[in-house]
């Protein structure tokens, strides 16, 4: 019995293994694929067949996200005190 287990375990591959579907090659992820990046995407390849295992989308960081000025709730209030103080006799 600990014989099957113990070649049952060395069959298992590691977590992030690819398995290429058309030619059966496997790797790990940042084994020996060919990656190809875009400002879009990152693209898996296999190295012997060149199939096409995945494509993950690229997402912009946290700071490329921010507006480039912000908008504060407090601004709307001072546009119109400013509005109100013109048209208000003193």
């Amino acid at each position: 019995m600990e014989e099957h287990s113990r070649e049952s375990e060395r069959d298992v591959p590691s977590k992030p293994t690819l398995f290429c579907p058309d030619c059966g090659h496997r790797s790990r992820s940042d084994g020996d694929w060919r990656v190809v990046k875009s400002c879009r995407d990152t693209r898996y390849l296999c190295p012997g067949c060149g199939a096409e295992l995945t494509v993950r989308p690229e997402f912009p960081s946290r700071s490329g996200n921010r507006p480039v000025v912000a908008w504060r709730p407090w601004d709307g209030l001072r546009v119109w005190l400013r509005l109100w103080r013109k048209t208000t006799p003193a």
